[in-house]
């Protein structure tokens, strides 16, 4: 390999380690921020705000290590700094590639010859041809990379024993709550009531909520309105962990749903029916003179004599 392929071969690898350690060390500390929020957001439900916060700074910190780690290294690389990388492992080189390389287009002025400058870059080739084959040398994370891939490590493991997914959607992806459902139960859900019967709503944590802090005085009833806006309906009590709102005679339809904090469960209808209603109604008198049909509430009363069937 000549000068020239030595040069843009070694360039080209410590471009690639500059990759690896920008990469290593932003994405070990990526994930361990993640993964600090995703516990923090399992056992205390971050608010959205706080979350959504978390995670502008999380995407800001990692362009910060992106372009500290990245950008200026790669844009700083030079063959200057090839050359003495190389003079490092090889001191031989030294004096000879950096000058070589910068008489590689022509004389660098009148008063140096073209048989010399030839003379030189061809010596300059032949060191490099001579130099061992293989990689100018090998990447070594840096403390922050190894401290970084360490604590990711271990707060993925913690994820796996104490973590789930959802907390992990809600970091990432603050817009997308969780469902109220997996923290709390309710019921009846959807129903559809007897028109004028009693409705009863419960609300209470499934078991394991507790630990995560949702109590069941916490738990807030909402109903909506013929506007569409939800409104606090207050509970009629609270007790045993279990809330509950009752209601004598539900004549029209509620729809309802329970909120905790910042997230809220999915909407529910309880529905009252009206009693089934008649069009029209008959009797049948079967009798010794035959069968006689009655309109009830149009025709006569209904006549029967003993020993007559009605239907």
């Amino acid at each position: 390999m000549s000068l020239r392929e030595r040069a843009r071969a070694w360039r080209a690898e410590r471009r690639r380690r500059i990759l690896l350690e920008a990469l290593g060390a932003a994405g070990g500390g990526g994930v361990a921020a993640a993964g600090t929020l995703a516990l923090l957001d399992r056992f205390a439900v971050l608010p959205r705000g706080a979350r959504e916060a978390a995670l502008v700074a999380l995407v800001a910190g990692l362009a910060w290590s992106l372009v500290r780690r990245l950008v200026r290294p790669w844009r700083a690389l030079d063959f200057d700094a090839v050359f003495a990388e190389a003079a490092r492992r090889w001191p031989q080189t030294g004096p000879l590639f950096a000058s070589a390389w910068a008489l590689r287009d022509g004389p660098t002025g009148p008063g140096t010859s073209e048989e010399l400058r030839l003379e030189h870059l061809a010596r300059a080739d032949r060191l490099a041809e001579s130099l061992p084959r293989g990689p100018l040398g090998a990447w070594t994370p840096s403390a922050a990379a190894r401290r970084g891939a360490t604590l990711a490590a271990a707060l993925l493991a913690a994820g796996a024993l104490w973590g789930d997914r959802a907390s992990w959607t809600r970091v990432l992806a603050p817009w997308r709550d969780a469902s109220l459902e997996r923290w709390v139960r309710v019921s009846p859900g959807d129903a559809r009531l007897d028109l004028g019967a009693p409705a009863e709503i419960d609300a209470a944590p499934v078991p394991g909520a507790a630990a995560r802090g949702v109590r069941a005085g916490e738990l807030v009833l909402e109903a909506r309105g013929a506007d569409g806006a939800w409104r606090v309906l207050p509970w009629t009590a609270v007790d045993g962990g279990v809330a509950r709102w009752r209601e004598d005679a539900l004549g029209e339809p509620l729809d309802y749903r329970v909120r905790w904090r910042d997230l809220a469960g999915r909407a529910h209808r309880l529905e009252p029916v009206p009693p089934p209603r008649w069009e029209t109604a008959s009797a049948l008198v079967r009798g010794p003179r035959g069968t006689r049909r009655f309109v009830l509430g149009e025709d006569a009363p209904v006549r029967a004599r003993r020993g007559d069937w009605i239907e």
